[in-house]
């Protein structure tokens, strides 16, 4: 009687099996943390590139000064433009972070390590550059850091 009720109950995979069949049909997919990460270090970039933005746009008081000069006459105001380092060196870090972002995307391992460099040079040249993003672009580059870090965001990026 034990037999023929073994043959007659319907066989049912393990806990395991179901877990890894799961697992396998979304293996496809673009895991959430990912996507988490990824928003994170356009924030880093984007952000870096904005406040660098200052490099090329005209100050307000050199403006007026300008104006000024122009209607007082030549020599009569001092406008001297300066154009921050801190601010062209915020413009290459954020087309960089940018860069490797779309390298991370591709799967090219480097990147990882890159981007988490660059956000670190994002942030300080940010801050003596005095700017208030760098806090913003620090609270992104750690949780996008602590992303990269998941189990299923680094399998995802080692497959080919």
């Amino acid at each position: 009687m034990t037999g023929s009720t073994a043959t007659n109950s319907p066989v049912t995979p393990t806990g395991g099996d179901t877990a890894r069949r799961a697992t396998a049909g979304r293996s496809g997919g673009f895991p959430a943390l990912l996507g988490v990460a990824v928003v994170c270090w356009l924030v880093v970039g984007f952000t870096t590139l904005w406040a660098g933005m200052d490099a090329l746009a005209s100050d307000p008081d050199q403006r007026a000064a300008r104006d000024l000069s122009d209607q007082l006459g030549e020599g009569t105001v001092r406008t001297a433009e300066q154009v921050r380092p801190q601010d062209l060196l915020a413009l290459g870090v954020g087309i960089a972070v940018l860069a490797a972002l779309v390298a991370l995307l591709l799967r090219i391992r480097w990147a990882q390590q890159v981007l988490q460099v660059l956000a670190v040079v994002a942030v300080v040249v940010l801050a003596t550059g005095a700017h208030w993003e760098a806090v913003l672009v620090f609270f992104a580059f750690v949780v996008g850091a602590i992303m990269l870090l998941a189990e299923s965001t680094r399998n995802h990026l080692r497959k080919r």
